[in-house]
């Protein structure tokens, strides 16, 4: 569950089943404050660091530096226009997030050498939390190349249906679970988590 602001909607998350919990350290209506991480140390879940390095001039804010170097962070997902270089030399666990407009995108996340790709919808004006799915064939090409991690438009009205149609190894939800941005709903949490229980027993 990405774009986790505050401790409340952690703690949600993990109680119904997320596996890791995303913070976006980035320009965002979502983004989190550096003190968070530290309030969740007790969390028993994996958490990522969203970043954006076209807005440090290539690099790490120090400040995720520091999260990830006092066990708070536990990856980076790097979600803006970083070469496959620039990740390489950050020596830190990471995966890529790619926004996919066309096949081109897909096969060029090759080049990242990370064992997850996550896709995402591309936009023109945000870098991810678009709400929008991508588009079937990409899906299925995606999945072809990659053990698929799938973000972009997932919610409680379809998850189950992306899970029986494409079976992901990973979901990536945050904008179709909110109140408003930033803020999680218990009960769309709530259901979305019982949507994936469904998809699984089938």
């Amino acid at each position: 569950i990405c774009g986790i602001t505050n401790v409340d909607d952690a703690l949600t998350a993990a109680e119904y089943g997320a596996d890791i919990i995303g913070f976006v350290f980035a320009k965002s209506p979502r983004k989190a404050d550096y003190s968070l991480p530290e309030k969740l140390s007790d969390l028993q879940v994996l958490k990522s660091a969203v970043v954006v390095t076209d807005e440090s001039g290539g690099k790490l804010d120090e400040r995720v530096i520091h999260l990830l170097e006092d066990g708070l962070i536990d990856v980076i997902q790097f979600h803006g226009n970083e070469s496959p270089e620039n990740c390489f030399m950050m020596a830190y666990p990471y995966y890529k997030a790619v926004r996919v407009k066309c096949i081109k995108d897909i096969e060029y996340a090759t080049k990242y050498r990370c064992p997850r790709v996550l896709f995402d919808t591309f936009g023109e004006k945000n870098m991810g939390g678009t709400g929008k799915q991508i588009e079937n064939n990409l899906v299925i090409h995606a999945k072809d190349r990659f053990p698929l991690w799938l973000a972009g438009g997932i919610g409680p009205e379809n998850v189950k249906n992306i899970i029986t149609h494409y079976s992901p190894e990973l979901i990536d939800a945050s904008s179709r679970l909110e109140m408003y941005p930033g803020k999680k709903d218990r009960g769309k949490l709530k259901i979305f988590f019982e949507e994936i229980k469904r998809a699984k027993d089938i």
